[in-house]
């Protein structure tokens, strides 16, 4: 009885150590745009948002100072993966452009001070635009980290090196550098989600965590969606430590949640439902 009665207490203890909570949300709210908006994306800062359709066609730029909205595209697929550059003033974009039933695709640079877009002529930026961080300053040297055609590379000191963490040659998705440019999050098919220091040796094992998304330094936001083969039929965003032991649910029951983005410093969450609604949680 006694080595049973230990048992229970063991995995109640395990149980509440998984699901600790990670954070505390203290405001929950809608952005009031007043129109459907999918796929948010933060500025570093939080000052920002970026937003656009189900599709990605078109790209919007919302203001949380003064509550203003602006279009910066209208472009198809210029909603795919845009972000801010470290600045914040810049925000690059795919534009796709279709001649004579071929279709070219360029990268833009929008600024948002002079409200004026260009072509950018540093063709670098396209794999970047998949998920990267940029950085004025980094120690271990390297300035963005992101996945292109199932590989994994980061850029160091002018230098694109491919990284393979958990090798057999795995197939990599959704990369990212942390703020701080000293560690890397990846998800690779069919095995999970990971981070790896700079140099591809593998730190933490974070399970099943889709569209993962640095939140900080030390915190992982992500979701974590279920579908029957045609389309989604549950989707939960979940905040996760660096090590993974502890998670904690941020959106509500009823809603399916998906695609989340975070502040460099970890107080704001943006996610967007699948009726098209963009929620933001400003955590602590």
């Amino acid at each position: 009885m006694r080595k049973k009665l230990l048992a229970i207490t063991v995995l109640l203890y395990c149980t509440s150590m998984m699901y600790a909570q990670v954070v505390t949300v203290t405001e929950r709210s809608q952005l009031p745009i007043g129109s459907m908006a999918y796929h948010p994306v933060l500025s570093q800062d939080g000052s920002q948002l970026l937003f656009t359709t189900d599709n990605y066609y078109g790209l919007n730029l919302y203001d949380f100072s003064n509550q203003s909205t602006q279009t910066i595209s209208t472009s198809e697929s210029s909603g795919y993966k845009p972000y801010f550059n470290i600045d914040e003033n810049s925000i690059y974009y795919k534009k796709v452009e279709t001649k004579q039933a071929r279709k070219h695709e360029k990268v833009m640079c929008f600024n948002t001070v002079h409200h004026q877009t260009k072509v950018c002529e540093n063709e670098s930026f396209i794999p970047r635009l998949s998920n990267s961080s940029l950085l004025r300053n980094n120690a271990a040297g390297v300035v963005a980290a992101y996945t292109k055609n199932l590989k994994l590379y980061i850029e160091k000191q002018g230098q694109t090196i491919s990284l393979d963490p958990l090798g057999n040659e795995s197939r990599y998705i959704w990369g990212s550098l942390s703020p701080d440019g000293t560690k890397i999050l990846f998800t690779a098919t069919g095995k999970g989600t990971y981070i790896c220091d700079v140099n591809g040796t593998v730190l933490s094992n974070l399970g099943k965590l889709n569209a993962p998304s640095w939140c900080g330094n030390d915190k992982i936001v992500g979701m974590n969606d279920r579908d029957n083969g045609d389309f989604i039929t549950s989707s939960q965003i979940v905040i996760k430590s660096f090590d993974g032991h502890s998670s904690q649910v941020l959106s509500l029951p009823k809603e399916i949640a998906m695609n989340p983005t975070a502040t460099a410093s970890g107080n704001k969450i943006a996610y967007h439902t699948i009726e098209g609604k963009i929620i933001v949680l400003n955590i602590k």
